[in-house]
């Protein structure tokens, strides 16, 4: 998959993302069985997710100093006009490599800053789920000897990434018929001679025993510091500070 999109590590990699109908028959292979799951059982935390008709996915294998700048996850990426998905959700799929998503309560059209923020740490199938409309986060893994010691003991970071499935669910959501590498591209459910394609396609097992617990969270209470003693006369643009690359 990685090699297939030429994903690199350092500098990151453009953006890309496949989407498909949630309801639409083998429309989206072991993803769309991933979705639907999620949908029944977050349903009674977030009952607008009922309302979900398209699905959009995406993945990252990053180093675990390696972090993401604070955005909105946005239909394409925010051009034309900023549309945000009803929930996004943040499935971690290896060890506790990596620093952790920070969630906090700013929605596009804010006219003040974060107030609170969410801190939720990667270990291996733990699911991060919230309001696709807020801003968030990943925070880069820390440096310290002390937490490289500790984690050096269960891996090789040279080797060992942090590695992140991000599901959105959509009411609207447009799908490009492409090839190459872009947002919302239709998933290739067709070209099973592509090998992460077909990868993709076999049926996830049954997964019904497996019963969820929650995790906790870490509030943050100071997501944003004044450098400069006046205040913010006006919210920067989207494009300025909330989606700049």
């Amino acid at each position: 998959f990685w090699s297939f999109h030429h994903y690199t590590e350092g500098v990151p990699s453009e953006y890309f993302s496949y989407a498909f109908e949630l309801d639409e028959p083998n429309s989206g292979g072991m993803i769309q069985d991933v979705a639907l799951r999620l949908q029944n059982q977050l349903a009674d935390e977030f009952p607008a997710i009922r309302e979900a008709k398209y699905i959009e996915w995406w993945a990252h294998c990053r180093p675990h100093s390696s972090g993401h700048q604070l955005h909105f996850d946005s239909a394409d990426e925010g051009r034309n006009d900023v549309r945000n998905p009803i929930v996004s959700v943040v499935l971690y799929l290896r060890g506790e490599v990596g620093g952790p998503t920070l969630v906090t309560d700013q929605k596009m059209g804010d006219r003040k800053l974060a107030r609170k923020g969410w801190l939720c740490f990667p270990r291996e199938n733990r699911l991060c789920v919230f309001d696709g409309s807020l801003l968030h986060m990943v925070v880069p893994g820390r440096q310290d000897q002390e937490c490289l010691d500790i984690l050096k003991k269960q891996y090789n970071l040279e080797t060992t990434k942090r590695v992140t499935l991000m599901v959105s669910f959509w009411r609207d959501l447009k799908i490009r018929n492409q090839n190459g590498r872009g947002s919302a591209v239709k998933f290739p459910v067709d070209k099973s001679d592509i090998d992460w394609v077909k990868q993709l396609q076999t049926k996830s097992t049954d997964a019904s025993i497996h019963k969820p617990e929650k995790a906790s969270v870490f509030d943050v209470e100071n997501v944003w510091s004044s450098l400069q003693d006046d205040n913010i006369a006006t919210m920067p643009s989207y494009d300025e500070c909330f989606q700049g690359f």
